[in-house]
């Protein structure tokens, strides 16, 4: 019983949504739900003398987890960073939370990660429901549907990502139905993170599919505009220069609206009413956090987890891996990387 309400628990997250707010509730949501996470574990660990095992991966994870606690408790703001500041609300406690979860869903039998491979797989599928009937009905945010995601790029992101879940439980057409969606969505990283799947559509679809790709692609990159506050290789060369300033060990976590605000003045390009708090690729995130030493540590972790997966899980994580190479990750975004690696 318990393992079925984590279960629905966690493939109900991304459709959580309270009076126009996301990112918010959701991760309000997901620490709640923690709670009663952690006093599982002290009953099974006190009671029953049952502990946790832990794989390379984990103790990757744990020492990148402990590098960014200590760049936090010495970084700008150590509160937020623990506690989790600014939107995203990603502090050390939030990451705590993601390994925790994980572990959970490692002790699930196989009739049990079967059911929440199948529930995410249906959320997905819901998910492009709600973006088909935005579209179409017109509900759209400068022209693109937000899901219950609340971003066009991050909703894209959640559908390609999840694909590897409609992949596994339904007929293997379904997955165009993601694949169509994140078109809708007029999302050109959504595009890219859905590359990895192609190999398991059918090469009659893939002589279509490929073209259109290739067109969206271009139309979308021609009429995009060319906004500082959007534009990645600004971002990434502000990102690398204050990275500089404090190679070792970063700013702690949930740092970037402070380091962008600064870096963004200094650039005689002030933010104002505007906020900008990653640096919109992973691992330039992972090292403002918690400099060199955390991502030489996070790297070790993903390298573990990617030689330890089977085929299809690989192209999960080579499509979480694309999307976050070029998009700030959201909870529902990390929500999939935990339950694809420990399913």
């Amino acid at each position: 019983m318990l393992y079925d309400i984590l279960i629905y628990y966690l493939a109900a997250l991304p459709l959580v949504v309270w009076k126009g707010l996301y990112e918010g509730p959701k991760v309000f949501y997901f620490l709640t739900g923690s709670v009663p996470l952690i006093i599982f574990w002290i009953f099974r660990v006190l009671k029953y003398k049952k502990y946790f095992t832990f794989s390379k991966s984990d103790y990757f994870f744990l020492a990148w987890l402990f590098t960014l606690s200590v760049s936090s408790f010495i970084g700008i703001h150590p509160f937020e960073s623990f506690l989790g500041g600014s939107y995203r609300q990603e502090g050390v406690i939030f990451f705590l939370a993601l390994w925790l979860i994980g572990k959970t869903v490692e002790l699930l039998d196989k009739d049990h990660k079967k059911l929440l491979t199948k529930s995410v797989g249906v959320v997905v599928l819901i998910e492009c429901v709600v973006v088909i009937f935005q579209f179409f009905g017109g509900r759209l945010y400068f022209g693109h549907p937000l899901g219950t995601i609340g971003e066009a790029n991050a909703v894209a992101g959640f559908l390609a990502i999840g694909s590897y879940f409609v992949f596994e439980s339904f007929p293997k057409l379904l997955l165009l139905v993601p694949i169509l969606t994140i078109f809708l969505a007029q999302s050109r990283s959504g595009i890219l993170a859905i590359v990895p799947f192609l190999g398991n559509v059918k090469k009659t679809f893939l002589i279509v599919l490929i073209p259109a790709m290739v067109l969206f692609l271009y139309i979308f990159t021609i009429g995009k505009g060319v906004s500082p506050f959007e534009n990645r290789p600004i971002i990434w060369k502000l990102a690398v220069n204050q990275i500089s300033q404090k190679p070792i060990l970063g700013y702690g976590a949930e740092s970037g609206e402070f380091v962008f605000n600064q870096a963004f003045v200094k650039s005689g390009i002030p933010l104002s009413d505007l906020i900008v708090d990653r640096a919109h690729n992973l691992f330039l995130d992972v090292t403002m956090w918690s400099g060199i030493v955390g991502l030489i540590l996070f790297f070790g972790f993903l390298y573990q987890t990617f030689v330890g997966l089977e085929i299809n899980k690989k192209i999960a994580l080579l499509s979480f891996l694309t999307y976050s190479m070029v998009q700030p990750l959201s909870i529902v975004h990390w929500i999939l990387l935990i339950i694809i690696i420990k399913i």
